[in-house]
């Protein structure tokens, strides 16, 4: 499980289109986001507001999948996944559960998934600021 308490804040009302913002678990870093077999994470991408959540397991990937919320700039927001069940992982967004679950049951247990952040830009001269504030996870043994 993980929850992150973040706070976005970009250069004009929402992120442009070449940007992405990515908080969650992950087994190792990669550039290309979606070439990343093993993950859950929540993902915000793009010239609109939207939280997106996504996972992958090496079998099944879901991508782009709207959570029907949408970050706030500048405002801190708390950032929760529940992995007690692989075939069901949940999303919190501001202590909310998203109405959709990812699949990611066919993950190992030696994919070791790892705290992820990451925020990307291909282009352009915007300055966004990303500060968290504290980063929690919890594993089974």
């Amino acid at each position: 499980d993980m929850e992150a308490r973040i706070r976005l804040n970009t250069a004009g009302a929402a992120f442009t289109a070449d940007q992405r913002l990515v908080v969650g678990l992950a087994a190792a870093r990669n550039a290309t986001l979606d070439s990343n077999a093993s993950h859950v994470w929540f993902r915000i991408e793009g010239a609109n507001l939207n939280i997106l959540i996504e996972g992958d397991d090496g079998v099944t990937d879901t991508n782009d999948t709207d959570t029907g919320i949408d970050y706030v700039d500048n405002e801190f927001l708390v950032l929760g996944i529940d992995m007690t069940t692989l075939s069901a992982v949940k999303f919190y967004v501001d202590g909310v559960e998203v109405a959709t679950t990812i699949d990611v049951s066919a993950l190992l247990s030696d994919d070791g998934l790892q705290p992820y952040i990451e925020m990307q830009r291909d282009a352009g001269t915007e300055v966004e600021t990303l500060d968290i504030d504290y980063v929690f996870v919890r594993s089974g043994r």
